[in-house]
């Protein structure tokens, strides 16, 4: 038995060679390569993935035949035990047989000294074998032993097949017998078993292994020893090196596993993602078994994002925060509008009559018709409305969009000398308002003072020359005579909805709401791209393709210079659309191949589509579409048909914002109806191959406050989960021939990693956009395979 504590202390003693610092530097190595595209590059790394691979199976296959040795010697130990004892010599005194094998042994090395302890436990063999010879030989104990390690060494040999992705159990099966190869053979002839199984069995092999590993048969024999009276220092001391010893093994088997997956990234594979951990969908990912490698090699790794979201007012969507000041700021707006009480005060106490009088000159100097008209509306109906229930909730004043058409022309303006913003609550203007007299003369200065050029080579004009008159032919609500005078009485009701803003905004946050929005405004507008390019660069760098959809055509050049760009091609357009700057891209990992814009739009006449709301295009063997949809989904259908018309036998790949609903409305495109269309016309989405799909699997969470100058569409959070203005919707899909099939799905609306299943975080409870997470859609990504 004190053969058998030698045995844990020598394999104890080996394990820190198994865990040399070579795996550890080859990772940290190949955190710092890129990954270059370029066939030699892609050469060197598939050698050196081939020999990093051989040199760590060899490391663990020298400990695997080490501790088979073990064994076998453990083996004949015992054997020699219970042998019965040869004849004695009559000068010889009698001693157990345990004392003969101890007297034998041979004093236990230093620890660390690998060779030295070999040669001591070979020694304690020869001695305790003369030590039990037997008058009759009944059986040899070496053909006991010869049995044993085969099992040992093969389920040793399966360990680190089962912890790396499937991309890394072929090489890894591949690299196991030139590692046997490179390792000089040490085993005696007698034990032939102790060699590699052969690769294609590990996995049978643990599968089917019933029969406790070495080390836990080191682990059972030193409990017994000390059960059984045994020196219990040693034994305790042996118990803690076999636990050890079993923790090493597994770090190593976990390092080894690690080292697979940074070599597989290396090579530009993507391992199989695990399933997304929400309700299931009706296409459940796939698990291909630890042997298989066609699913990590054929798979393609998609991802889609409508990136927009708050465009210039960071007060405009509820968004979730851990800042109480924030929290309190649009919780007291909410009260100030939903139960004003006597703060709802007539519009001639917020915008005065001395306002309305410079302004009216302003308007005449400009020389607009009509501003005497305005002057009799001002004086019999606007400067006696209350701020609140007369303006900002008059239903009608929003549908005639007296208020809410020049903020849409005046907001935030793209000048060929950088932004022009108006001076206002939700903007990011950046000068701030000491009073609310102070607010009224830079409004001024800006609307009549300022000049602004949209196009360059254009002459500059002043910023009311952008306004546009209000057609009562496009909204009916208006009235011919308030058409007629459009212009003056869009910049008095635009100028009115400032000033209530400013003096609500004063009257309940005067000292925290202009640094608020100034931290708004930096996380979710002025680095709102940049965000965007990081998410995509570190969090989704394993994507062979992205779509993206309602990118303004400065992102684009933003991709282009950033990391992002450099690994993958960014695809715009032709018809790319500076001025409503929403535009669909595609996204290609380089070295995928060259691609060809397709035109479909011009057979689509009657659709609802604007210039750069569509991006297809293709090569010999793929046709990738990206599309952002009508707000009502209607045109979705019909491109996606014009699209299918233009694939033939390639393999489509589509990714979109369909602007699909839940609920099924008139005048809307439901979500379930859309998937059923799909798979109709020969396709499979992210959400299933079937016509059956769950719409709870929203990809949308978003309420307008009270911030904001639509305030017909304006939700309380109390009913953000009820409200039928709270876009909580199935929108965004990556549709597929039914030639791939679907591996695994997830959805993103956190910018994180579950710590359970390593996949993206989708928290089904968070509206979004949010300070980390900077859109309004949610990342919807899939992993998608061959079927064949």
């Amino acid at each position: 038995m004190k053969l058998i504590l030698a045995l844990a202390l020598s394999a104890a003693a080996a394990t820190p060679a198994l865990r040399g610092a070579e795996p550890r530097r080859r990772l940290e190595a190949l955190e710092l390569l890129g990954a270059e595209e370029s066939a030699k590059v892609e050469a060197e790394q598939e050698a050196a993935r081939a020999a990093a691979l051989a040199e760590a199976m060899a490391q663990l296959k020298e400990a695997q035949d080490m501790m088979a040795k073990a064994e076998a010697l453990k083996a004949a130990a015992a054997t020699a035990e219970a042998a019965p004892e040869a004849p004695k010599e009559p000068a010889a005194a009698e001693a157990p047989a345990e004392e003969r094998v101890a007297v034998a042994a041979p004093a236990a090395p230093a620890a660390g000294d690998w060779e030295a302890q070999y040669k001591a436990l070979e020694a304690a063999k020869a001695a305790s074998e003369a030590a039990a010879a037997p008058a009759e030989p009944a059986e040899e104990p070496a053909e006991e032993p010869a049995a044993e390690p085969s099992e040992p060494a093969a389920e040793a040999a399966a360990e680190p097949a089962a912890e790396p992705s499937d991309a890394a159990a072929e090489p890894a099966a591949e690299a196991a017998p030139e590692a046997s190869e490179a390792k000089p053979a040490e085993e005696p002839a007698a034990e032939p078993a102790a060699e590699d199984p052969p690769a294609e069995a590990s996995a049978t092999a643990t599968a089917e292994a019933t029969e406790p590993t070495t080390t836990e048969r080191i682990a059972t024999d030193v409990a017994e020893l000390a059960a059984g009276g045994g020196d219990p220092a040693v034994a305790a001391e042996a118990a803690a090196l076999v636990q050890k010893l079993q923790a090493e093994l597994k770090e190593e088997s976990a390092l080894l596993a690690a080292l697979a997956a940074k070599l597989d990234a290396m090579r530009g594979d993507a391992p199989a993602a695990k399933a997304e951990t929400e309700p299931a969908t009706t296409e459940p990912a796939t698990t291909e078994p630890a042997t298989t490698t066609t699913t990590a090699e054929k798979a393609l790794t998609v991802a889609t994002w409508n990136i927009a979201a708050i465009n210039n007012n960071p007060f405009e969507y509820w968004i979730h925060s851990e800042d109480e000041a924030y929290n309190k700021l649009m919780s007291d707006v909410q009260a100030f509008i939903s139960e004003p009480g006597d703060k709802d005060v007539r519009v001639k106490e917020v915008f005065t009559d001395a306002m309305w009088d410079e302004l009216k000159e302003k308007m005449k100097g400009a020389g607009w018709a009509g501003v005497d008209d305005v002057d009799d509306l001002w004086q019999d109906d606007y400067r006696r409305r209350k701020i609140v229930s007369g303006f900002l909730k008059d239903a009608e004043l929003g549908s005639k969009r007296l208020a809410s058409m020049p903020d849409r022309v005046t907001n935030t303006i793209r000048s060929v000398d950088g932004k022009k913003m108006r001076p206002t609550v939700i903007n990011c203007y950046e000068q701030e308002f000491s009073s609310l007299q102070d607010w009224w003369t830079q409004w001024k200065t800006f609307i009549f003072e300022t000049e602004v050029t949209t196009k360059s080579g254009e002459a500059p004009k002043p910023v009311y020359g952008l306004l546009q008159p209000i057609k009562r032919s496009k909204y009916p609500a208006i009235s011919m005579a308030e058409e007629a005078v459009s212009l003056p009485l869009q910049t008095l009701a635009g100028a009115i909805f400032d000033a209530i803003l400013v003096h609500m905004m004063q009257n309940v946050a005067a000292d925290t709401w202009q640094p608020l929005r100034t931290q708004l405004c930096e996380a979710l507008n002025r680095k709102k791209d940049s965000r965007t390019l990081d998410i995509l660069d570190q969090k989704y760098s394993d994507a062979d393709i992205v779509f993206v959809q309602e990118a303004a055509s400065s992102f684009v050049e933003a991709a282009k210079a950033h990391a992002l760009g450099e690994r993958y091609s960014i695809i715009a357009p032709a018809s790319l659309d500076p001025k409503r700057d929403q535009n669909s891209l595609v996204l290609v990992k380089k070295g995928f191949g060259s691609f060809e814009e397709v035109d479909v739009l011009s057979s689509l006449s009657d659709a609802p589509v604007a210039a750069g709301d569509l991006l297809v295009v293709q090569n010999d063997e793929y046709v990738l579409a990206s599309f952002h949809g009508d707000t009502n989904g209607l045109a979705t259908i019909p491109i996606t048909d014009a699209v299918l018309g233009k694939v033939g036998d390639k393999t489509l790949i589509f990714g979109l914002d369909a602007n699909t609903y839940e609920a099924k409305r008139d005048g809307y495109q439901n979500a379930e109806e859309y998937q059923a269309h799909i798979v109709e016309k020969g396709l499979a989405s992210q959400r299933g191959s079937t016509k059956d799909m769950d719409p709870k699997l929203y990809t949308t969470f978003n309420a307008r406050t009270y911030l904001q100058p639509q305030l017909n569409k304006a939700v309380s959070y109390e009913e953000r989960f009820t409200n039928v203005n709270v876009d909580r919707n199935p929108k965004d899909f990556v549709l597929f021939s039914t030639s791939l099939e679907l591996v695994s799905t997830s959805r993103d609306n956190t910018a994180k990693t579950s710590s359970s299943s390593g996949e993206p975080k989708y928290d089904n409870e968070k509206m979004f956009p949010t300070l980390k997470f900077p859109s309004d859609h949610a990342i919807t990504k899939v992993v998608l395979k061959a079927k064949n």
